[in-house]
C-alpha cells in the first residue's frame, strides 16, 4: 500500500509541477507562450544557426490601431480581439514555428530553417489570415503590421537580429499598416 501511495504522490506532484511550468511559460489570455519564453526560443534557434548555420526568420507582429479598439469598444473587447487575433495567426503559421505574445498587442513569430522567400510568403499569409477573419457582430475588424528579418549572415546577437525586426515593424506602419516590411 506504501509504494502505491509513494507512486500516486509522485504522479500528483508531476501534474502540479508540469501546471506550474505551464503557468510560467505561457500568457494567460491567448494561451502562446509568453515574452521569456519565446526571446528563450530565440536564443536556442539563434545557437543552432551559429552552430549548423542554419538561417531562421523573425516576424515581429503588432495590432494596427488596437488602443482605438480598447478605447471604442473597452478593454474585455480588447481581450477578446487578442484572442481572435492569436488564433488567425496560429493558423497561419506552420507547426515547426513559435508564436509568444512579446507585450501588449506585440506578438514575435520565430521561423526556423527559412529562407528569405519563405519568410516573405508566410509573413504575407499571416497578414492576410488576420485581415480576413470574420467579423462576429459588432466586433471590430483587425490587421496586423509586420517587421520581418531573415537570419543568413552577420547578426552577432539574438537581440541585434530583433532590433532589425522592430526596425522592420516601424517601417511598415510608418508605410501605412497593414503590411509585411523587410529589414535591411
Amino acid at each position: 500500500i506504501l509504494v502505491v501511495l509513494v507512486g500516486a504522490q509522485l504522479m500528483v506532484n508531476e501534474r502540479i509541477r508540469e501546471k506550474f511550468e505551464h503557468l510560467a511559460t505561457h500568457d494567460d489570455l491567448t494561451g502562446v507562450i509568453n515574452r521569456r519564453a519565446i526571446l528563450r526560443r530565440i536564443d536556442q534557434e539563434h545557437q543552432r544557426w551559429l552552430n549548423e548555420d542554419r538561417g531562421y526568420a523573425l516576424m515581429l507582429l503588432d495590432l494596427d490601431y488596437f488602443k482605438r479598439i480598447n478605447d471604442t469598444y473597452g478593454h474585455q473587447v480588447g481581450d477578446q480581439t487578442l484572442i481572435r487575433v492569436t488564433k488567425a495567426l496560429t493558423q497561419g503559421l506552420r507547426n515547426t514555428d513559435s508564436l509568444g505574445r512579446y507585450g501588449g498587442e506585440e506578438f514575435i513569430a520565430l521561423l526556423p530553417a527559412t529562407d528569405m522567400s519563405a519568410a516573405l510568403s508566410l509573413a504575407e499569409r499571416v497578414r492576410k489570415t488576420v485581415e480576413q477573419m470574420p467579423r462576429n457582430g459588432d466586433k471590430p475588424t483587425c490587421t496586423v503590421s509586420i517587421g520581418l528579418t531573415v537570419v543568413q549572415g552577420g547578426e552577432t546577437t539574438p537581440e541585434a537580429v530583433l532590433l532589425r525586426a522592430d526596425r522592420a515593424l516601424y517601417k511598415a506602419k510608418d508605410a501605412g499598416r497593414n503590411q509585411v516590411a523587410l529589414a535591411q
